[in-house]
């Protein structure tokens, strides 16, 4: 389920097609790092962003023909606006991690 900001909860699976920004694009907030964070949005006004209640939805991206999760939910603007991009943790550079906990398991 998604919360939307002072908003009902949603029914059904929500997505939103918005590209993805450079580094430079990104800087709006001071918590940007560019080695571990990816981000998208921000093509003005618009409620297609990443909304209270997404933090750990998945950022996903057509790869060579097939999806991938290239991101994972982070934060982003309260309003849910594509006015400001939406932060998501930047699924390689934590791989290695990752990899160590599925083995482990």
């Amino acid at each position: 389920m998604v919360a939307m900001a002072n908003g009902p909860i949603a029914d059904e699976l929500q997505q939103a097609d918005l590209p993805l920004l450079s580094d430079s694009e990104c800087t709006w907030t001071n918590d940007y790092r560019p080695e571990s964070m990816i981000c998208n949005g921000g093509e003005g006004p618009g409620e297609d962003g990443a909304c209270l209640g997404d933090s750990g939805g998945p950022l996903v991206c057509e790869i060579d023909g097939s999806y991938q999760v290239v991101g994972v939910t982070s934060f982003g603007a309260e309003t849910c606006s594509t006015s400001y991009p939406a932060v998501f943790a930047r699924v390689c550079a934590f791989r290695d991690w990752i990899n160590r906990i599925r083995k482990s398991n």
